[in-house]
């Protein structure tokens, strides 16, 4: 099978194309454009048999923060691997392999595919490329919701009735209050697992996620808020990216008393429950930590009917060489200090 492809500039094509492959929420132009700046430009690739669409990826290209390290800084990186008219290992595989030739071609040193949202395998075979793997936990929407609560274990209708005899209240929002209420909480998230014997985690887990750019994906109709107030505090919040009725629950942060109260089963099961009335396919839960806690994480996960899937990505060596992965393997683990600043500047052969 012999494949091309073109870069989509037209973004509402885009989204067309992308709806007719099934494309999930990591490959939509509302979450790109919420990285755009000066260092990071979304790309849009179209895989192409003959003049037939039957591909597609999406990413960011990364440009490093100093000239001086563009031989060993430069990445091109996706969230999940690409969407396919009708997949099969051959087609996945030219897809994959255009692609790191076009990293290749143009100078970028990695090219980084992650697996988020992404349950199908691709093979990496003679190809120039690291194979990752990872669990997600995915909720089927498409039954009734009659047969989707029957998988749900029987503590969850226990929590949510306790929840519901609270007084709490579950509502979606917009505005960027909502957005700092979440930061606030998702460090008192990481408190309380820390207290729990979890290893030392960012609470924004995901690569280049931050505050900044969850508030930009809420403008951009890509990122959903929903949380729970006891009367007029906000005691956890859920921040749900969404495409084409097909959801992935990015982050969940809740305060002590929230947990007391079961604000964060009252929380995801009124999410589910919503999302079944607007006719979405499928809400995924996640991944879990790669520390001796997941177990938990697993545990409740499941708890709402969620099935384990293997989600599959990975990434490339350095580009241009051992010699130049070397030095970026160097340079990523130094701390910001004086001697890093040195570093650049012999990079780019200043004194």
């Amino acid at each position: 099978m012999r494949i091309s492809f073109v870069e989509e500039s037209d973004l509402n094509d885009w989204e067309n194309h992308l709806k007719k492959a099934g494309g999930g929420p990591f490959l939509s132009a509302q979450w790109l454009e919420s990285f755009r700046d000066s260092k990071c430009t979304p790309m849009y690739f179209r895989f192409l048999s003959g003049s037939l669409t039957v591909g597609l990826a999406a990413g960011l290209s990364f440009e490093p923060p100093h000239p001086s390290l563009k031989k060993i800084f430069r990445k091109l990186f996706f969230f999940s691997g690409p969407a396919f008219i009708q997949s099969n290992p051959e087609l996945d595989k030219a897809c994959v392999s255009l692609l790191i030739d076009y990293a290749s071609e143009n100078n970028y040193t990695h090219l980084e595919m992650r697996s988020y949202d992404y349950p199908h395998p691709i093979d990496f075979e003679h190809l120039s490329f690291i194979k990752e793997e990872r669990d997600e936990f995915i909720i089927d929407l498409k039954p009734e919701w009659t047969d989707i609560k029957k998988k749900m274990r029987r503590m969850v209708a226990k929590q949510t009735r306790k929840a519901e005899g609270y007084g709490l209240s579950f509502l979606e929002g917009r505005s960027p209050v909502v957005i700092e209420e979440l930061a606030a909480l998702l460090e008192q998230t990481k408190q309380v697992r820390l207290s729990k014997g979890y290893k030392d985690y960012s609470c924004y887990y995901m690569p280049y996620v931050n505050k900044a750019i969850l508030q930009k994906s809420v403008e951009n109709n890509a990122g959903r808020l929903f949380y729970v107030k006891k009367g007029t505090k906000t005691i956890s919040v859920m921040v749900v990216l969404t495409f084409d009725y097909k959801a992935y629950a990015l982050f969940i942060g809740s305060d002590e008393e929230a947990y007391q109260l079961q604000a964060p089963a009252f929380l995801t099961f009124s999410l589910i429950k919503k999302l079944k009335s607007e006719g979405f396919d499928y809400l995924n839960l996640g991944g879990v930590p790669a520390d001796s806690s997941k177990s938990n994480i697993i545990f409740t996960k499941t708890s709402y009917g969620a099935v384990q899937h293997l989600c599959s990505g990975g990434k490339t060596p350095h580009l241009n060489g051992p010699v130049y992965n070397l030095l970026n393997i160097l340079y990523t683990k130094m701390p910001e200090t004086k001697f890093k600043r040195v570093f650049k500047k012999s990079l780019s052969g200043r004194n």
